[in-house]
C-alpha cells in the first residue's frame, strides 16, 4: 500500500525494475515502497559515506522518460520547474517543454 514520505526521510534502493522504477526500503514504513522513475525528481542520492549531504540530484543519474508521463504529470513537472505550458497544445509539446524545463533546472 502506498504511503506518504516526508522530506528528509532516508531510504536504501533495493531493486530497480525493467522500467527504471526503484523499490526502496525507507525503514520507517512496514513495507518497501516502489517509487516510479518520474518521481525521482523528488529524491536525492546520498553517497554511502556521506549521509549528511554532498548529495547529487537523482535526475542527474536517471534519464526521465517523459513520454510515459500523463498530461497532468507533465504539467506538474513543468510547473515545478517554474516554466509555463500555456502555449503547449499537444502531449508532444508538453513532453518537449518538460525536457527543456528539466534541463534548465539541472544546469
Amino acid at each position: 500500500e502506498p504511503v506518504k514520505c516526508v522530506q528528509g526521510q532516508q531510504g536504501r534502493v533495493t531493486q530497480i525494475d525493467e522500467d527504471g522504477d526503484a523499490l526502496i526500503d525507507f525503514g520507517a514504513h512496514s513495507s518497501f515502497q516502489w517509487v516510479t522513475s518520474y518521481k525521482f525528481v523528488n529524491l536525492r542520492i546520498l553517497h554511502m559515506n556521506d549521509r549528511q549531504g554532498s548529495s547529487v540530484s537523482a535526475k542527474e543519474h536517471a534519464h526521465t522518460d517523459f513520454a510515459k508521463f500523463t498530461v497532468k504529470e507533465l504539467k506538474d513537472t513543468i510547473r515545478k520547474h517554474g516554466a509555463s505550458y500555456t502555449d503547449c497544445f499537444s502531449k508532444g509539446d508538453l513532453i518537449s517543454r518538460a525536457r527543456e524545463a528539466s534541463d534548465i533546472a539541472r544546469s
